[in-house]
């Protein structure tokens, strides 16, 4: 059996899991103190560029502000700030090869249904021209982690890229209509920069 065929169907069941395991009731009893109130924020328009130096090429909103760090495992974390939302995406490269790939899965998996707890869910699962398959999900409720995203090229499993965003300072009783607007256009952001994985530019 080929790689593809063994990495593809365990990418499609974490995912899928994911979902069934998160699409419970909002338990509503978080009482965390927050400041009363999101402030309205002019929306980040939809430009982009390459993130330099990132071992596949990925491209961040233009008005965002960008950092990475090389870890010990060879691991890469990229940190792309939106200052002007009081929010972060946090995107890991993880090296990774065929007989590891699959644990790789779980191990992130894992970590997403513990972020999004009892919150529903929403799912989205494409592959990009480039052969990476990607799952993302987003979690309005999930407050302050609502977007979590995984993307693997089956064909050749070098790195996994897995992440999600985070709201600061936002708890559970934060306003819809305040809040919706950010989620939104940071899944927008990640969805481009997923859609829009491919080998690095040497």
């Amino acid at each position: 059996m080929s790689t593809s065929s063994l990495i593809l169907p365990t990418l499609v069941s974490a995912a899928c899991l994911l979902c069934a395991s998160c699409s419970g009731a909002d338990k509503g009893d978080a009482a965390v103190p927050r400041r009363p109130g999101y402030a309205r924020v002019a929306e980040y328009p939809a430009r982009y560029a390459a993130v330099d130096s990132m071992p596949l090429l990925v491209e961040a909103n233009s008005q965002a502000v960008t950092s990475s760090e090389r870890m010990p495992d060879g691991s890469v974390w990229l940190n792309i700030a939106y200052p002007g939302y009081k929010a972060r995406v946090y995107v890991t490269f993880t090296p990774v090869d065929s007989a590891s790939m699959e644990a790789a899965l779980e191990n992130r998996a894992e970590r997403i249904g513990l972020n999004l707890g009892n919150a529903p869910t929403e799912s989205e699962h494409f592959t990009t021209p480039g052969g990476y398959y990607v799952t993302l999900v987003k979690a309005p409720q999930a407050l302050p982690m609502p977007v979590h995203f995984l993307a693997v090229n089956p064909g050749d499993p070098r790195w996994l890229v897995s992440g999600s965003a985070m709201l600061d300072g936002v708890g559970p009783q934060a306003p819809a209509d305040s809040i919706g607007p950010v989620i939104e256009t940071i899944y927008r952001d990640i969805s481009h920069a997923m859609s829009r994985l491919a080998p690095a530019q040497r």
